[in-house]
Protein backbone atom coordinates (compact mmCIF):
# COMPACT_ATOMS: atom_id res chain seq x y z
CA UNK A 1 0.00 0.00 0.00
CA UNK A 2 2.77 2.45 0.90
CA UNK A 3 4.51 1.96 -2.44
CA UNK A 4 1.20 2.47 -4.27
CA UNK A 5 0.41 5.66 -2.36
CA UNK A 6 3.81 7.04 -3.28
CA UNK A 7 2.52 7.34 -6.86
CA UNK A 8 -0.31 9.67 -5.83
CA UNK A 9 0.67 11.64 -2.71
CA UNK A 10 3.40 14.13 -1.75
CA UNK A 11 6.30 12.17 -0.26
CA UNK A 12 6.17 13.82 3.18
CA UNK A 13 2.52 12.86 3.64
CA UNK A 14 2.77 9.10 3.10
CA UNK A 15 3.43 8.07 6.71
CA UNK A 16 0.62 10.26 8.02
CA UNK A 17 -1.86 8.86 5.50
CA UNK A 18 -0.81 5.31 6.40
CA UNK A 19 -1.42 6.16 10.06
CA UNK A 20 -4.88 7.48 9.21
CA UNK A 21 -5.75 4.30 7.34
CA UNK A 22 -4.65 2.14 10.27
CA UNK A 23 -6.12 4.33 13.02
CA UNK A 24 -9.46 5.07 11.37
CA UNK A 25 -9.72 1.64 9.74
CA UNK A 26 -10.95 2.54 6.28
CA UNK A 27 -10.45 1.05 2.86
CA UNK A 28 -8.85 3.48 0.42
CA UNK A 29 -9.61 2.96 -3.26
CA UNK A 30 -7.82 4.73 -6.09
CA UNK A 31 -10.75 5.37 -8.42
CA UNK A 32 -11.06 6.08 -12.11
CA UNK A 33 -11.61 9.68 -13.16
CA UNK A 34 -15.14 10.87 -12.39
CA UNK A 35 -16.61 14.07 -13.79
CA UNK A 36 -19.03 14.55 -10.89
CA UNK A 37 -16.64 14.23 -7.94
CA UNK A 38 -12.99 14.01 -6.93
CA UNK A 39 -13.56 11.56 -4.10
CA UNK A 40 -16.18 10.14 -1.80
CA UNK A 41 -16.81 8.60 1.61
CA UNK A 42 -19.08 5.64 2.31
CA UNK A 43 -20.11 4.49 5.80
CA UNK A 44 -20.40 0.78 6.69
CA UNK A 45 -23.34 -1.28 5.51
CA UNK A 46 -24.40 -4.92 6.06
CA UNK A 47 -22.48 -6.12 2.99
CA UNK A 48 -19.38 -3.96 3.61
CA UNK A 49 -19.08 -3.36 7.36
CA UNK A 50 -16.19 -0.91 7.17
CA UNK A 51 -15.53 2.68 6.14
CA UNK A 52 -14.63 3.28 2.49
CA UNK A 53 -12.96 6.25 0.86
CA UNK A 54 -12.16 6.68 -2.82
CA UNK A 55 -10.09 9.35 -4.56
CA UNK A 56 -9.74 9.85 -8.31
CA UNK A 57 -6.46 8.59 -9.74
CA UNK A 58 -5.90 11.54 -12.11
CA UNK A 59 -5.41 14.26 -9.49
CA UNK A 60 -2.05 15.89 -8.92
CA UNK A 61 -0.42 14.95 -5.56
CA UNK A 62 -1.56 18.06 -3.69
CA UNK A 63 -5.13 17.85 -4.98
CA UNK A 64 -5.16 14.13 -4.14
CA UNK A 65 -4.08 14.83 -0.56
CA UNK A 66 -6.56 17.67 -0.03
CA UNK A 67 -9.36 15.50 -1.44
CA UNK A 68 -8.35 12.64 0.87
CA UNK A 69 -8.35 15.03 3.84
CA UNK A 70 -11.86 16.14 2.82
CA UNK A 71 -13.11 12.54 2.88
CA UNK A 72 -11.31 11.56 6.10
CA UNK A 73 -13.01 14.54 7.73
CA UNK A 74 -16.35 13.05 6.62
CA UNK A 75 -15.35 9.74 8.21
CA UNK A 76 -14.44 11.34 11.54
CA UNK A 77 -17.61 13.44 11.55
CA UNK A 78 -19.77 10.43 10.79
CA UNK A 79 -17.96 8.36 13.42
CA UNK A 80 -18.77 10.95 16.08
CA UNK A 81 -22.21 12.19 15.01
CA UNK A 82 -23.63 9.65 12.57
CA UNK A 83 -26.28 11.27 10.37
CA UNK A 84 -27.29 13.84 12.99
CA UNK A 85 -25.36 16.73 11.41
CA UNK A 86 -25.13 18.30 7.95
CA UNK A 87 -22.55 16.70 5.60
CA UNK A 88 -20.61 19.97 5.30
CA UNK A 89 -21.74 21.60 8.52
CA UNK A 90 -19.60 23.13 11.26
CA UNK A 91 -18.67 19.74 12.69
CA UNK A 92 -17.20 18.61 9.37
CA UNK A 93 -15.54 22.00 8.80
CA UNK A 94 -13.78 21.75 12.16
CA UNK A 95 -12.46 18.26 11.37
CA UNK A 96 -11.41 19.30 7.88
CA UNK A 97 -9.58 22.41 9.10
CA UNK A 98 -7.72 20.42 11.77
CA UNK A 99 -6.63 17.74 9.30
CA UNK A 100 -5.52 20.29 6.72
CA UNK A 101 -3.47 22.10 9.36
CA UNK A 102 -1.89 18.75 10.23
CA UNK A 103 -0.82 18.25 6.61
CA UNK A 104 0.58 21.79 6.44
CA UNK A 105 2.89 20.88 9.34
CA UNK A 106 4.31 18.05 7.24
CA UNK A 107 5.94 20.51 4.81
CA UNK A 108 4.51 18.59 1.88
CA UNK A 109 3.04 21.53 -0.07
CA UNK A 110 4.95 24.01 -2.24
CA UNK A 111 5.41 27.36 -0.51
CA UNK A 112 3.52 29.10 -3.33
CA UNK A 113 0.44 26.96 -2.66
CA UNK A 114 0.22 27.60 1.09
CA UNK A 115 -1.63 30.97 1.00
CA UNK A 116 -4.48 29.43 -1.03
CA UNK A 117 -4.69 26.46 1.35
CA UNK A 118 -4.70 28.71 4.41
CA UNK A 119 -7.46 30.84 2.88
CA UNK A 120 -9.38 27.66 2.00
CA UNK A 121 -9.29 26.55 5.63
CA UNK A 122 -11.22 29.71 6.51
CA UNK A 123 -13.98 28.95 3.95
CA UNK A 124 -14.08 25.22 3.23
CA UNK A 125 -16.72 24.04 0.79
CA UNK A 126 -18.18 20.86 -0.64
CA UNK A 127 -14.97 20.26 -2.63
CA UNK A 128 -11.69 21.98 -3.44
CA UNK A 129 -13.23 22.75 -6.85
CA UNK A 130 -15.81 24.92 -5.10
CA UNK A 131 -12.98 27.21 -3.97
CA UNK A 132 -12.09 28.89 -7.24
CA UNK A 133 -8.81 30.38 -6.03
CA UNK A 134 -7.55 27.08 -4.61
CA UNK A 135 -8.61 25.26 -7.80
CA UNK A 136 -6.66 27.78 -9.89
CA UNK A 137 -3.55 27.31 -7.78
CA UNK A 138 -3.80 23.51 -7.72
CA UNK A 139 -4.14 23.48 -11.49
CA UNK A 140 -0.58 24.78 -11.82
CA UNK A 141 0.72 21.42 -10.61
CA UNK A 142 -1.21 19.26 -13.07
CA UNK A 143 0.69 17.05 -15.47
CA UNK A 144 -1.69 16.40 -18.36
CA UNK A 145 -0.85 15.75 -22.01
CA UNK A 146 -4.27 17.04 -23.09
CA UNK A 147 -4.40 20.84 -23.56
CA UNK A 148 -7.19 22.34 -21.51
CA UNK A 149 -8.36 25.64 -20.08
CA UNK A 150 -10.62 26.81 -17.31
CA UNK A 151 -14.18 27.59 -18.35
CA UNK A 152 -13.80 31.19 -17.17
CA UNK A 153 -10.99 31.66 -19.71
CA UNK A 154 -13.19 30.87 -22.72
CA UNK A 155 -15.10 33.61 -24.60
CA UNK A 156 -18.88 33.58 -24.43
CA UNK A 157 -20.64 31.16 -26.82
CA UNK A 158 -17.53 28.95 -27.12
CA UNK A 159 -18.26 25.25 -27.46
CA UNK A 160 -16.33 22.91 -25.19
CA UNK A 161 -16.18 19.53 -23.49
CA UNK A 162 -15.43 19.05 -19.81
CA UNK A 163 -12.06 17.35 -19.51
CA UNK A 164 -13.18 14.62 -17.11
CA UNK A 165 -16.55 13.91 -18.77
CA UNK A 166 -16.25 10.37 -20.12
CA UNK A 167 -19.31 10.96 -22.32
CA UNK A 168 -17.54 13.90 -23.98
CA UNK A 169 -20.74 15.93 -24.18
CA UNK A 170 -20.49 19.17 -26.11
CA UNK A 171 -21.54 22.35 -24.29
CA UNK A 172 -21.89 26.00 -25.24
CA UNK A 173 -20.80 28.62 -22.71
CA UNK A 174 -23.43 31.11 -21.63
CA UNK A 175 -23.72 33.95 -19.15
CA UNK A 176 -22.30 33.93 -15.65
CA UNK A 177 -24.88 33.64 -12.88
CA UNK A 178 -23.25 34.60 -9.58
CA UNK A 179 -20.69 31.83 -9.03
CA UNK A 180 -21.34 29.61 -12.07
CA UNK A 181 -21.85 29.79 -15.81
CA UNK A 182 -25.07 28.78 -17.49
CA UNK A 183 -24.05 26.30 -20.21
CA UNK A 184 -26.21 24.47 -22.74
CA UNK A 185 -25.61 20.89 -23.80
CA UNK A 186 -25.64 21.19 -27.58
CA UNK A 187 -27.21 17.80 -28.34
CA UNK A 188 -30.14 18.08 -25.90
CA UNK A 189 -30.62 21.79 -25.21
CA UNK A 190 -30.45 21.08 -21.46
CA UNK A 191 -29.01 23.83 -19.27
CA UNK A 192 -26.32 23.17 -16.67
CA UNK A 193 -24.56 25.44 -14.17
CA UNK A 194 -20.83 24.87 -14.47
CA UNK A 195 -18.02 26.05 -12.20
CA UNK A 196 -15.80 28.80 -13.63
CA UNK A 197 -12.76 26.65 -12.80
CA UNK A 198 -14.04 23.52 -14.55
CA UNK A 199 -11.25 22.16 -16.74
CA UNK A 200 -12.47 22.21 -20.34
CA UNK A 201 -11.21 21.59 -23.87
CA UNK A 202 -12.31 24.11 -26.49
CA UNK A 203 -13.93 22.57 -29.56
CA UNK A 204 -13.65 24.40 -32.89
Amino acid sequence: MKAELNKFLPANSIDTVMRWIQSYQFQLTIAKARSSKLGDFRPPNPKKPYYRISVNHNLNPYEFLITLVHEVAHLLTFDEYGRKVEPHGKEWKNQYAALLQETIQLNCYPTELLPAIQAHIQRPGASSCADAQLARELRKYNVDPIPFQLLEELPASTQFVIRTDRRKRLFKKGARLRKRYRCVEVATGKTYLVSPVAEVVEMN
